[in-house]
């Protein structure tokens, strides 16, 4: 019997362990353990949308995390290799990632069906989607966050 979408945890979408920009894992479940939501990225190396994308993901991250709220992005990475796949997800990285070898990582983007690259897609703990595409509304800061977590 297969899980309904309800009962499944973000560590059986996302696998069981995510990467740290510097290379070291986590436990999917310890990562996001009392987060109310989470955003899922899927960038690709060498599209040029991603590279304006980055630095306001990092900003709205930043702000939302001194603001003492509970949230990680996960990124699903769209490359098709793993060189590129280290570009899109380098070292200095403050979130984390699908491993690029783990089979959840195309089932994560077949899952949620990104509509573009990049795309901040905002979850429940138990998958469900919050907001497609959040990436479109991460400059209004941590105001978008709240909307986010009233849902």
């Amino acid at each position: 019997r297969l899980p309904t979408l309800l009962s499944m945890s973000l560590a059986e979408i996302f696998g069981d362990t995510l990467k740290k920009g510097d290379g070291s894992t986590v436990a999917t479940s310890e990562a996001l353990d009392g987060m109310p939501l989470s955003g899922f990225s899927s960038p690709r190396l060498g599209d040029l949308a991603v590279a304006p994308f980055k630095p306001a993901l990092k900003t709205f991250y930043d702000a939302v995390k001194a603001d003492g709220k509970k949230f990680e992005v996960i990124v699903a990475s769209m490359d098709r290799d793993e060189d590129s796949f280290k570009g899109s997800f380098p070292e200095d990285a403050p979130w984390l990632a699908i491993p690029f070898e783990a089979g959840e990582r195309e089932s994560t983007i077949k899952k949620y069906s990104p509509p573009g690259v990049p795309t901040l897609t905002i979850v429940k703990p138990n998958g469900d989607v919050i907001e497609l595409e959040g990436d479109g509304m991460i400059g209004e800061g941590k105001d978008a966050f709240d909307k986010w977590a009233s849902v």
